[in-house]
């Protein structure tokens, strides 16, 4: 699935409890007025490097399990 969102931030970092490394992007669905947090799985890259706040990108959507349920996951994030 692929839907057009307006892109907030990028941000790194590690766990409090885990001390694992973690990625997660925020973007915004200018459709709904939501935003919506997406943690990337620890083999997976997307590249926001060249993302400023509030450009605009297609976000391409799948669905995944985590811990035994299904959820939506950020598959790839491309600019508009």
């Amino acid at each position: 699935m692929e839907k057009v969102m307006v892109f907030k931030e990028s941000f790194s970092g590690t766990g409090k409890k885990s001390e694992k490394p973690f990625t997660m992007i925020e973007l915004h669905d200018p459709s709904t007025l939501e935003n919506a947090k997406f943690f990337l799985r620890q083999d997976q890259v997307i590249d926001t490097s060249k993302m400023k706040f509030k450009d605009e990108v297609i976000a391409t959507f799948e669905m995944g399990i985590q811990n035994g349920t299904p959820r939506m996951e950020l598959a790839s994030l491309n600019l508009v």
